[in-house]
């Protein structure tokens, strides 16, 4: 293997090289697998620093798709960790996707006894949970920061850590709820129902983009809203749907409610921005066959666009898993690749890269076009079937 130097960020999560994490130690080492959970926490502390910079802790992230190798992990631990009072890991996939890195934190805080938190990243996992050095309580508290998402919840969750763990007199209050389904237009903002029944022409026909609801409040919008500006130059209305996530049943059935507006409101067309598959085993009652409607799938790329145009190979394997070969599970028809991750600045503050979905304009526009030819071929279809009920062959 070789070494190759870098910074915390998500550049290129698929190369093969063992990457040295270039980074002064801190207070807190945060460590989380989303680039918009980063750019949160950053900006929160941010907004702390330049109220009270004087007894602030240091704060120091990194994204955990650098720490996949053995000797990546053993030079931060070196470098970085061991120096740490407390260090969070806000896990996307298990114990079993980061073992290496979870033994080691777990033995690195016997021998220093720092406060050490595992904190799953969607669904409680108690096993994870419970190799934390504190109750599962506090754990618990850290990670309704966490989950509910935003600025407001993460400068609360630093402040929850400064007051257990470093005996400040701060400020805390319970996470703020944040809701896991709501509409967005770019001209409104969060809108609702009615707000788009008496802005929309109703003789147009309404596209849906379904994002995470993680972009909203990390403010990751810009591929959203070039998409949104191509899809209306095509002459189609574009409405957002931001969802927490899409694994949950009951979540489908609100889902599809609030786009349909409990079947109210025709949509001509979905084009999806999530990634793996949200079929369940049982087939027979799906949300998409349901609809009836093309569902086209638009990747968000976990690389950057330098390493797609100059490789041989286009996306990376994690982009062609999650966002080609699952989604088609699901009968979505895959697109182009309409963003990708850009290094917006290393922060002084945090000393770690803070990274943004940048939108891929020649994409957006393909994938509007795209739209507007499924959304032209199915209303021909509806056509053809009206016309065969009403002249039936002989």
């Amino acid at each position: 293997m070789h070494l190759i130097a870098t910074i915390p960020g998500g550049w290129n999560p698929d190369d093969d090289g063992v990457f040295y994490i270039e980074q002064k130690p801190g207070d807190i080492v945060f460590l989380s697998a989303g680039d918009t959970e980063i750019h949160t926490v950053n900006e929160a502390y941010k907004t702390l620093y330049a109220e009270e910079s004087d007894r602030l802790p240091s704060l120091r992230m990194t994204n955990l798709v650098y720490l996949k190798q053995e000797l990546t992990i053993d030079n931060y631990l070196e470098d970085v960790l061991e120096k740490a009072k407390v260090i969070v890991c806000s896990l996307l996939g298990g114990i079993s996707y980061y073992k290496y890195l979870v033994e080691s934190l777990v033995e690195l805080q016997e021998e220093t006894n720092c406060v050490l938190l595992f904190i799953p990243a969607h669904e409680p996992d108690y096993e994870l949970m419970k190799l934390s050095s504190v109750p599962l309580q506090t754990v618990h508290h850290c990670r309704q920061y966490l989950q509910q998402g935003g600025k407001a919840n993460a400068i609360n969750f630093l402040n929850y850590i400064r007051k257990n763990f470093f005996s400040q007199t701060v400020e805390v209050v319970t996470a703020e709820q944040i809701d896991d389904l709501f509409l967005y237009t770019f001209e409104i903002g969060i809108v609702t129902q009615e707000e788009i029944d008496s802005s929309f022409d109703h003789n147009q026909s309404t596209t849906i983009l379904l994002a995470y609801r993680t972009h909203f409040l990390a403010n990751n919008l810009e591929p959203l809203e070039v998409l949104s500006q191509s899809l209306l130059d095509q002459g189609i209305q574009p409405v957002v749907a931001f969802a927490n996530n899409l694994r949950d049943p009951d979540t489908l059935v609100n889902l599809e409610k609030l786009m349909t507006n409990s079947g109210a409101r025709k949509i001509s067309a979905i084009i999806n921005t999530t990634g793996f598959t949200i079929k369940s085993s049982d087939t027979s009652d799906f949300i998409f066959d349901r609809l009836g409607i093309p569902v086209l799938q638009a990747i968000f790329s976990t690389t950057n666009k330098t390493v797609w145009e100059e490789g041989m190979f286009g996306l990376p394997p994690t982009d062609i898993a999650m966002n080609v070969a699952l989604p088609e599970i699901d009968g979505r028809i895959i697109g182009r690749a309409v963003s990708f991750k850009k290094e917006v600045q290393k922060d002084e503050l945090t000393d770690s890269t803070i990274v943004k979905y940048e939108a891929h304009e020649p994409a957006c526009e393909f994938m509007a076009r795209l739209a507007k030819n499924w959304i032209v071929l199915q209303e021909k279809k509806n056509e053809e079937k009206r016309v065969a009920v009403i002249l039936p062959n002989y």
